[in-house]
């Protein structure tokens, strides 16, 4: 009987595939990232109906389904990282518990989902084989709660105190006044009143999601200089939000058309940018030999 060595195309150990054998179905990669897609679509479905409803399908498509699209190919990225990392059959008490997990998911509240799946994304990490591409796919499970929920809840705790630094930053820029998060325009009589939600923390969720999701398709265990490489692009985000609110202020024609359409979509192209750079650089030798 002839057999071929099959490498996993994630990276992972190689495995035995004979003629006629074929691989479990319900494997413990299948199932994680089923789980993790049903609790990911049970926490987005009621923004993407919204953004659809709101903007119909051409506005909610162009802006990313109300999310962003760097989130849809982080989604796209961990599944496939999950699908096909471990051809090992999930025991039966495995099972169970991803199955109930996902009931849970669907017929409670969303945030039940997004904290299933962060539950979900630890134990994969944690538990998993260093070989196989289940502990990446755990992270970016994790990064992709981050951006939907761990991100912005960490705005809500620090963002009044981010914000009053970007107004520093700003007012020091443009030589105007500042008075807690509002910068005085310099050249008129109108004020800038930085929100949590104009800070650059849920822009950094963004970046470390895509960087996580790309450069754990190609590897699948951490390496610390990859610190340095997230120490650049958490560095570019900041500078670009704050080059958006220096040139938010300085006048009213440019805050309507920095604050507009065109601005965040710009600002939203150069973030993925970045973040898209930055984890290309990072598994170069991974990705092209």
């Amino acid at each position: 009987m002839n057999s071929c060595n099959t490498r996993h195309p994630t990276g992972g150990a190689p495995f035995a595939a004979g003629p006629g054998e074929h691989r479990a179905l319900a494997t413990r990669s299948r199932l994680i990232a089923a789980s993790g897609m049903t609790m990911m679509a049970k926490a987005v479905i009621v923004t993407v109906v919204a953004a659809t409803l709101n903007q119909g399908w051409g506005g909610s498509l162009a802006g990313g389904l109300g999310l962003s699209w760097a989130f849809w190919v982080a989604g796209g990225l961990f599944a496939r990282q999950a699908w096909l990392a471990d051809p090992t059959p999930a025991p039966h008490r495995e099972v169970v518990a991803l199955a109930t997990s996902c009931f849970a998911a669907i017929l409670l509240p969303a945030l039940t989902g997004v904290c299933l799946a962060t539950i979900l994304g630890v134990s994969a990490w944690l538990t998993s084989d260093e070989q196989t591409g289940v502990r990446g796919a755990g992270m970016t499970l994790l990064a992709m709660t981050g951006y939907l929920f761990w991100g912005p809840l960490l705005t809500w705790i620090v963002g009044p105190n981010v914000a009053a630094i970007d107004a520093t930053v700003v007012g020091a820029v443009v030589h105007s006044s500042v008075h807690d998060n509002v910068v005085r325009f310099p050249t008129e009589r109108h004020w800038l009143i930085i929100d949590i939600a104009c800070t650059s923390i849920q822009n950094l969720s963004t970046a470390l999601m895509l960087f996580v999701a790309i450069v754990r398709s190609f590897r699948a265990t951490p390496k610390v200089s990859e610190l340095a490489y997230l120490a650049a692009v958490f560095a570019i985000v900041v500078f670009v939000n704050d080059t958006r609110l220096v040139l938010m202020v300085r006048s009213l024609a440019d805050y309507h058309w920095v604050h507009g359409e065109n601005g965040r979509t710009i600002v939203n192209l150069a973030i993925t940018f970045c973040g898209l750079l930055a984890a290309a650089i990072c598994v170069r030798r991974e990705a092209f030999g």
